[in-house]
């Protein structure tokens, strides 16, 4: 299965997301279909060997779009400066021809061929500045589908045919002794005050899709590579794997890499959310589009093009934002039969104002049939869900936070139940050297020389913990270049070898313990304390004597118990699940206040408690690292991967924690609450303006209070119901999480 998003030309309401959905779902080989009407885009899963994109393509095309296949970043922003320039000059062009038209009508009385000078200015709104309406809305009625340029075209146009007959056969009307009434300024004004909603609404639409184009431009489009020892500029498109990169101070990173040479700090804010610079050296990961502080480095190429963690973000957004959330579904159903239920409401009102009407009957039934068509507004259903969603999303990941599917951002605020790992979750999920102590016995002054002889030693073992002192060690700035002479590995104890004729062995406090290594009363009470603490103990013996010692832990990480008690504070019980120790886990539920704690599980048992509450009406989310808590992700409601952006991490759950920060499921929740409150806002509006506005249209308040709309009066109410959606929506980017 290919799945991929492609930008949509043509589109105009949420009618015609709907349009292409139902089209598209309807072809053999295609399994999802995702029409985000705010990005102009849609997202196609199908096979590739059971319908080619070519034919999906000429099928959008039959009902009156275009599928963009192929383009270029740089030709789809040029496309979309040329489409807003067309729009502009559409907008100029009516303004200039309908404020003569508007100011004749309405304030000048008749004067020799009047209608025959209106005509003649209404004729560039109608077929140049609002021409597309009328042939969107031809295409679509060949095959019967409808949409909002349908209802703009027959409002406009039946006030512009209506003008056009009265305006060379006065006398037909007169003769049943009606007033051959013209409507042209109903007609220029409409179509002008639409025009100049939809370059607003283009505007702000571009607006709500900023955080795809923040991403995109975090990305150079220059690189300094290192070529035959020499310095030379490429483009980041003949970047390749295994190349070898100078980033300067300033620079941006162009691919993911990893450093060879020299050391920097590097601003990583722009991809994970983190605001304090990280620092590099030889050996570390950096990822595309972050910025160079300080220092310079060389760096190899590890991911290029789409592999980089920083394409792989701007993917993963631009498909979530093209998701549907829940709240979604009944906006969907509405704007389904929404025109169609317009278009019945207008003739009905046209007929029941002919039968009933007063006087002039005709002119009166006409007014009420344009403003109906033209008030009614599938956009502002249409907009309500997909701005707030992209502009949440977009917040989010802008944090770090990078959401797949819409729906599990929705599903956020609902949770009461939250299940998490804890190594890599609750702690920093790599051992480390936390402490370090010389004995009585170890000369303070040949600290250093400790230090070296172990770091010699430990670069000859594989073990997780020697990994530990050895990046600890040369963090020091301390170099293995001594001699090790009968290095030998003493499995299930440690190291042992020679140097300058001193044998010194690196092993377990157990082992001194049961060996009768020397040990000092002082320093026994030392590694006692660490072992209470729960830290693993390395001892470094010097001739049999007990001379200094690491302490090893997974260090709890420093916001991991304000993160949780955010999290309590929703309302939300933490439980623990992790395959350590019941000692180790205790502690660290202990040091962090969480709820519950399941020690010594495996991921099938994970698996079991989180159904068990499930069962139990709990709505659960999942936090772990991607990997070994796959089948705990997938089963629970709101999975949450917490890492670094590997490829299993951001495949497994439909939230991605970059960096594993635990205080970003807190912004993640507080973020849900906010995007549905907006979401929930927009619908509430958009509802109730139609049952509101059609009805008033309609002429409802006429046997009230005499009052009846105006067709222009309809038209900018129909604006800016669409524009105070998608104003709403934007207060979400401003609000601080």
């Amino acid at each position: 299965m290919v799945k991929e998003v492609y930008p949509v030309k043509g589109m105009s309401c949420a009618a015609c997301a709907n349009s292409i959905e139902t089209i598209l779902k309807a072809q053999q080989g295609v399994e999802k279909v995702q029409v985000n009407y705010v990005a102009n885009n849609v997202l196609i899963e199908y096979d590739p060997e059971t319908v080619s994109l070519e034919e999906l393509g000429k099928q959008i095309d039959s009902i009156g779009y275009d599928l963009v296949v192929g383009a270029s970043p740089e030709s789809l922003k040029q496309e979309e400066v040329k489409e807003y320039l067309k729009q502009k000059t559409g907008l100029v062009v009516s303004l200039i021809f309908t404020m003569p038209v508007f100011i004749l009508s309405m304030f000048v009385g008749d004067f020799p061929f009047k209608n025959i000078l209106l005509l003649v200015l209404t004729l560039p709104v109608i077929f140049y500045s609002g021409w597309h309406f009328y042939v969107s809305a031809w295409k679509k009625l060949k095959h019967r589908k409808t949409n909002m340029d349908t209802l703009i075209s027959l409002g406009t146009g039946a006030a512009f045919l209506f003008s056009l007959f009265n305006t060379f056969f006065p006398a037909y009307l007169l003769q049943w002794g009606l007033e051959p009434h013209v409507y042209y300024e109903s007609a220029t004004v409409i179509i002008t005050l639409i025009l100049i909603g939809n370059l607003l609404e283009t505007r702000a639409k571009k607006r709500s899709t900023g955080a795809i184009q923040k991403l995109i431009g975090l990305q150079p489009k220059k690189a300094r590579a290192v070529m035959d020892d020499k310095e030379i500029d490429v483009y980041i498109e003949d970047i390749r794997t295994g190349d070898m990169l100078v980033i300067r101070p300033g620079d941006k990173v162009p691919v993911d890499g990893i450093v060879i040479k020299g050391a920097s700090t590097v601003n990583e804010s722009m991809v994970t959310g983190e605001s304090l610079g990280i620092e590099k050296r030889a050996g570390d990961k950096v990822l595309a589009g972050t910025i160079n502080e300080n220092g310079s480095f060389q760096m190899e190429a590890t991911g290029v093009g789409s592999q980089t963690l920083l394409s792989r973000i701007i993917e993963m957004v631009r498909q979530a934002q093209g998701s549907k959330a829940e709240e979604q579904k009944l906006a969907d159903k509405v704007t389904a039969v929404f025109v169609p239920v317009v278009i019945l409401i207008a003739i009905f009102s046209f007929v029941i104002w002919m039968v009933f009407g007063p006087e002039p009957t005709f002119t009166h039934a006409f007014v009420i049939l344009v403003s109906v068509l033209i008030i009614a507004c599938p956009c502002a259903l249409g907009l309500a869900t997909p701005t707030a969603v992209t502009i949440g999303i977009g917040k989010a990941a802008s944090m770090g936070i990078l959401v797949k599917d819409a729906s599990a951002l929705s599903k956020s605020r609902e949770m009461n139940v939250l299940c998490i790992d804890k190594t890599g979750t609750i702690t920093e999920g790599k051992p480390q050297v936390i402490k370090w102590q010389l004995s009585e016995n170890g000369n303070q002054a040949d600290e250093d020389y400790l230090k070296e002889v172990v770091l010699n030693l430990e670069r000859h073992s594989t073990h997780p913990l020697a990994n530990a002192i050895v990046t600890y060690l040369e963090a020091q700035g301390f170099e293995a270049s001594m001699e090790i002479i009968n290095f030998e590995n003493l499995t299930g104890t440690g190291i042992r070898g020679k140097v300058k004729n001193e044998t010194f062995m690196i092993t377990s406090l157990k082992y001194i313990q049961d060996n009768g290594v020397v040990l000092t009363a002082e320093f026994k009470d030392t590694l006692n304390e660490w072992a209470n603490d729960l830290i693993t103990i390395v001892v470094v013996v010097r001739d049999g004597t007990a001379v200094a010692a690491f302490g090893i832990g997974d260090k709890i990480k420093e916001n991991a118990a304000r993160a949780v008690e955010g999290i309590h504070s929703e309302n939300i019980s933490i439980v623990m699940l992790t395959g350590d120790s019941e000692q180790v886990a205790s502690y660290v539920a202990d040091k962090v206040n969480i709820d519950v704690c399941y020690a010594e599980i495996y991921p099938e048992k994970k698996l079991e408690i989180i159904t068990d509450y499930q069962n139990k009406n709990y709505i659960v989310g999942m936090a772990g690292d991607g990997i070994n808590d796959a089948p705990a992700l997938a089963k629970a409601n709101v999975g949450i991967a917490m890492g670094d952006g590997t490829d299993v991490a951001m495949e497994t759950a439909p939230i991605t924690i970059l960096k594993g920060d635990l205080t970003k499921i807190l912004k993640m929740i507080q973020l849900s609450k906010a995007t549905n409150k907006t979401i929930r806002q927009n619908l509430f509006w958009a509802f109730f303006y139609n049952v509101v506005a059609i009805p008033v249209a309609a002429g409802i308040l006429y046997p009230i209070n005499g009052f009846l709309l105006s067709p222009m009066i309809a038209g900018g109410a129909m604006v800016f119901s669409s524009l105070s959606v998608v104003l709403n929506s934007l207060r979400l980017a401003r609000k601080k999480i």
